[in-house]
């Protein structure tokens, strides 16, 4: 019950994504162990800090400017493939819902 209130604070407090919270109880219900130290031990925190995801942002917007345009002209599909290369340069680490948020901050404020 422990290990379960800290992986839910872990949750709340968006150091964690819902996958790497089933990730966790899988694991400590095999083995025993500290949810917070594993998640420290093995950098499986979420990515949500702005300073860190502008620069990640940036380049995934430099490597796709048809992506950008795309946007641009009303394709809001495009912003789907942007946030997955976001996921992959940062190996899933960074918090979804907030890249999609500054990737279209981002775009449309320089439009």
């Amino acid at each position: 019950p422990e290990n379960l209130a800290d992986i839910v604070g872990l949750l709340e407090a968006d150091d964690i994504s819902s996958n790497v919270a089933s990730e966790l109880i899988e694991e400590l219900v095999d083995e025993p162990g500290d949810p917070r130290t594993i998640v420290e031990e093995r950098d499986l925190k979420q990515i949500s800090d702005e300073d860190e995801l502008t620069g990640i942002i940036n380049e995934v917007l430099d490597e796709n400017p048809d992506a950008v345009q795309d946007i641009r002209d009303g394709k809001n599909e495009a912003i789907g493939f942007l946030v997955g290369q976001v996921m992959q340069k940062t190996q899933g680490q960074a918090k979804p819902e907030r890249a999609n948020e500054m990737l279209r901050e981002t775009i449309l404020e320089g439009s």
